[in-house]
């Protein structure tokens, strides 16, 4: 029987996990009733939602979102990126992984606006193990990587392990088995260095695991007793119940049944206590399966059917073949035949919808059978206490009741069909509005940006060609006097002059950087050209765009790039540009940042000629625009893409 066995590899704090007693734990609260400043209240906030999201989840939750307020009072990004990146440490450890991944979407914004590597790294590496729970393991590899790398550059030990860690943890569940027991050993031994002692328990865990895998059992309760000792002293209660589980199932493999059955439902309680419903189904199920191996039916009949009632009450998909199986072979040893073939059809078809439509019905037909039944034994008392007569009046005006009622919904369903359609005919016209004008805006885009290459075509192969004979012609003229000499230097510096203005109108109508080598070199080339010879630095960074994209997707970012440098040039009076390009699973985003004197709500909204031209061009690639700026403090301008 294979066993589900919990590995403890969500170290969701990444960085920042705490480890602290209740006294610590009442000693922080204690000083929020002091006089702090927002920083610092910020702070034991953000600590008090760390210590406490595995043993009291809802408590932790609270604290989060007091760090979130205190961030949006102060404005201050940096500690709303911390303070989102702990609520969604504490949607992942309740299972609420779509919660967890948008707190982390959250998180990650307000990390590169700040800057912050430890933060950035933690969410990444969040997202990695995020991903690995839903079995995406090519996206949490690239997020635990990304982690790592940023780990190696700050010099952050516990980014560095938690990321070995993970890495090591998607190895195991591809039976690469070595080198899972190499990663978790590089993990421990920097966990080790720098006293963690939350990691050190965590590795502990996943080392024994290992050796489970590997048959070494004795090496396996080993490493999970020293596991236990660590998460008991630091009331982690997540990281214990995962630890009673897993040697409760060594202790199976063992035969020792006493301390096997006793770790497991250690564990069932322990998650339950802190509302982890996926692990605790998980426990039953593991119960159930060893009650099913040594013939014990009936208790495991009890524990399936529990984890049964956790897994569909939360769409613990996984779970559910191997639940209805179980019930199924239960059902074959105790002779209850007819049971166990609706199990195992359960099993093989429990994904097809025909499944649970068949299990509506069944449903209803037991509920109108006892309808019907109820109804029948209603009027046989009623015609032991009544007349005949008065039961026939009584039948007229139930029956009359049921046609006023059945005429009533008619009319009713009548008017309700009449108003759906109108709202969906409202909705198809709208949307063939919206298309044709968006098809407009395409052919006016697309034609403006055709004929931008061939005037660029035209001034390159003609004009330019024509500019530069007429200064080979020069350069070939006989010239004896000085004042023809000095006559013909002038022209031949006006032709320059006026070559290199065709070449920039040239490269202003169609890049040829960006024709031939792609969006990144030509807002690199745009950028060095718009801030030469001007005060204004800048810094460009990208990421994630190792291959061309789409042409229309390629001219749009450049042509929007280069009308919000125009207007910063123009308007802003910045110091310092700040642009980001980076492609980031099915988005392209564009982050372009000034340090200038900001706009009002009311001029970003009435931006011009130059806001409805990046608008339009927004439309027809399926894109967004989102400004945060106020006036004195700069303006953060936003491009999302939808690739794909």
């Amino acid at each position: 029987m294979k066993f589900l066995k919990l590995i403890s590899a969500l170290l969701l704090c990444s960085v920042f996990c705490i480890d602290v007693s209740q006294a610590q734990v009442d000693s922080l609260i204690a000083q929020l009733d002091g006089d702090l400043s927002a920083n610092k209240r910020a702070t034991i906030l953000n600590q008090l939602c760390l210590s406490l999201c595995y043993s009291n989840p809802d408590t932790a939750l609270y604290y989060g979102k007091q760090a979130v307020i205190v961030g949006k009072e102060s404005s201050n990004d940096t500690i709303l990126g911390k303070a989102y990146n702990r609520i969604g440490i504490v949607m992942d450890v309740t299972s609420d992984w779509d919660s967890a991944l948008y707190y982390y979407d959250i998180a990650m914004k307000y990390a590169n606006i700040t800057r912050d590597s430890i933060t950035l790294s933690s969410v990444f590496n969040n997202f990695g193990l995020i991903y690995w729970n839903k079995g995406q393991h090519d996206l949490a590899v690239e997020n635990f990587t990304q982690a790592l790398r940023i780990a190696d550059l700050q010099g952050i030990d516990r980014i560095q392990s938690n990321a070995y860690n993970n890495i090591g943890l998607i190895y195991w569940e591809q039976d690469r088995l070595e080198e899972a027991l190499e990663y978790q050993m590089k993990a421990l031994e920097i966990r080790k260095q720098s006293q963690d002692e939350y990691g050190i328990g965590a590795s502990y865990l996943n080392i024994a695991m290992l050796y489970d895998d590997f048959e070494k059992y004795d090496s396996c309760i080993y490493f999970l007793n020293k596991s236990i000792v660590i998460k008991e002293k630091l009331n982690d209660l997540y990281g214990l119940g995962k630890a009673c589980t897993n040697i409760g199932i060594t202790y199976s493999n063992l035969n020792q049944l006493d301390s096997c059955f006793y770790y497991l439902k250690r564990a069932i309680a322990i998650h339950e206590s802190t509302e982890n419903y996926y692990n605790a189904a998980s426990s039953m199920f593991n119960l159930g399966s060893i009650y099913y191996d040594h013939s014990m039916h009936e208790n495991s009949l009890e524990y399936l059917n529990k984890s049964l009632a956790l897994a569909e009450q939360y769409g613990f998909n996984k779970l559910m073949y191997k639940i209805y199986n179980n019930l199924g072979l239960n059902n074959v040893a105790l002779r209850n035949f007819e049971s166990s073939s609706l199990y195992f059809k359960m099993a093989s078809n429990w994904k097809d919808s025909v499944y649970f439509a068949d299990r509506d019905r069944a449903i209803e037909e037991v509920q109108k059978k006892y309808e019907t039944e109820k109804q029948a034994k209603d009027i046989a008392i009623l015609q032991k206490d009544t007349a005949e007569k008065e039961v026939k009046l009584l039948k007229r005006k139930r029956y009359i009741a049921g046609l006023l009622s059945l005429i009533t919904l008619l009319i009713l369903f009548s008017i309700l069909f009449i108003q759906r359609q109108r709202s969906r005919e409202k909705a198809r016209r709208a949307a063939a509005v919206i298309n044709e004008r968006d098809k407009g805006l395409k052919a006016i885009v697309s034609a403006t940006e055709n004929e931008r290459k061939r005037i660029a075509k035209d001034l390159h192969d003609g004009v330019g060609q024509q500019i530069s004979g007429l200064k080979f012609f020069i350069q070939q003229l006989n010239l004896e006097k000085t004042e023809n000499i000095q006559k013909a230097s002038k022209l031949k510096s006006i032709i320059d002059e006026l070559g290199d203005e065709v070449r920039n109108i040239s490269h202003q109508m169609m890049p040829r950087a960006l024709q031939e080598l792609g969006l990144v070199a030509a807002i690199e080339d745009m950028l060095e050209k718009s801030f030469h010879g001007s005060s204004i630095e800048f810094n460009f960074e990208h990421v994630g765009l190792n291959e061309r994209l789409v042409e229309d997707i390629e001219i749009a970012i450049y042509r929007i790039c280069q009308e919000l440098i125009n207007n910063i040039i123009k308007h802003s009076k910045a110091k310092s540009v700040d642009v980001q390009l980076a492609k980031r699973k099915d988005f392209l985003f564009l982050v372009v940042e000034d340090n200038g004197v900001g706009v009002s709500g009311k001029r970003e909204k009435n931006g011009g000629i130059g806001m409805l031209t990046i608008q339009n061009r927004l439309n027809i690639i399926n894109g967004e625009l989102q400004f945060d700026s106020s006036e004195g403090k700069g303006t953060i301008a936003t491009i999302r893409v939808k690739l794909g």
